[in-house]
């Protein structure tokens, strides 16, 4: 049975959305042929749209395993765990911090743990704390401090940040993830609307591609907080990222009927405004230039609301160093995403 990609993302999507919210298709041994088909055909297309994870939970379910799912799986356990101590141990020495893209309703596949932090005098005890429950010092950069530990063949990378930005382009305040900060599962992280905020943003305006994993994400996080529409739209306003959150909008309503029917009642003409056009064949998936553009141009006369122009010069500027190059040149020329090789 041959399945083309826009098919493929659909049903994905619509078989994982119904599993975790609603424990569908644990006992339902339908789905299995066409699971594993897709696991030995298409094992990059899930790589790289960051699906192995989930996948491998509902597997188990099923009584299915394979090597691959089974490393994806316990990687994903050590990481989930180290996050807990790491919070533990940073609690305890009353740092102001809180992990970002790490807690998610849908298991994403971890490629390292992102911790933000207030202050340098809190990035500092950060640093102490991490050296003394056994990380090591890898690379200081401009985005980002990362550290790492070698742990029952797992290498664990943390990186701490001092904001949420692209090279020094801060996307989204780390004042209100702060305002916000709450604790699941034993860690300290975003509340639900950040979380689905910083989907959105860090997806578009800094990775430059969309995985299916974070359109699942986004649809359970709405689904399990019960977050309205209009309550997303005026968030999203209030920091200039209606742009990339339309598009997630627009996308979703692409995968999920029920979605696309609450959209129908939000007074708001959605549709006018998002300025994409998405390749399935592209995978993961790469918003438009004329989606990528408005990103930033209402993001950047956001920021002169509250900062001086100097400031916002030299944030924009910064984009061309570091990983902010990077990225884009990966963009432009179409290249597949660093999204971590199974051996990481």
């Amino acid at each position: 049975m041959s399945i083309n990609v826009r098919d493929k993302y659909r049903w994905l999507f619509r078989v994982l959305k119904e599993f975790y919210l609603q424990n569908k298709y644990s006992n339902n041994q339908a789905v299995l042929p066409l699971l594993i088909k897709i696991l030995e055909s298409d094992i990059e297309f899930l790589r790289l749209n960051k699906l192995l994870v989930g996948l491998a939970e509902l597997c188990c379910s099923l009584s299915y395993k394979s090597n691959v799912l089974d490393q994806r799986l316990r990687r994903y356990r050590i990481y989930f765990e180290e996050a807990r101590r790491i919070s533990r141990a940073m609690a305890s020495h009353d740092i102001r911090f809180v992990f970002f893209k790490t807690v998610t309703v849908f298991p994403k596949d971890i490629a390292d743990l992102d911790i933000l932090v207030l202050s340098r005098e809190d990035l500092e005890s950060a640093e102490k704390v991490l050296t003394k429950i056994g990380y090591r010092k890898r690379r200081e950069a401009l985005e980002q401090h990362l550290w790492s530990l070698s742990l029952n063949g797992v290498i664990v990378d943390v990186e701490l940040h001092a904001s949420v930005a692209a090279a020094s382009y801060e996307y989204y305040p780390k004042s209100v993830i702060f305002r916000n900060v709450v604790e699941l599962d034993g860690i300290k992280t975003t509340s639900p609307l950040d979380s689905l905020m910083l989907t959105v943003a860090h997806s578009i305006v800094k990775d430059l591609y969309i995985t299916l994993a974070d359109i699942l994400d986004f649809a359970l996080t709405i689904d399990k907080y019960d977050i309205k529409f209009n309550v997303l739209i005026q968030h999203a306003r209030n920091w200039g990222l209606l742009t990339p959150l339309l598009l997630y909008m627009s996308l979703l309503s692409e995968f999920d009927e029920e979605v696309h029917k609450r959209l129908g009642s939000v007074n708001y003409s959605f549709r006018q405004r998002v300025f994409t056009a998405i390749n399935y064949e592209k995978t993961p998936l790469r918003p438009g230039i004329n989606t990528l553009i408005p990103s930033y141009f209402m993001m950047t006369l956001n920021k002169l609301r509250y900062e001086s122009l100097s400031s916002v010069l030299s944030e924009v500027l910064s984009l061309l160093q570091s990983k902010g190059l990077d990225n884009l040149i990966y963009y432009i020329v179409g290249a597949k995403p660093l999204v971590k090789k199974f051996s990481e």
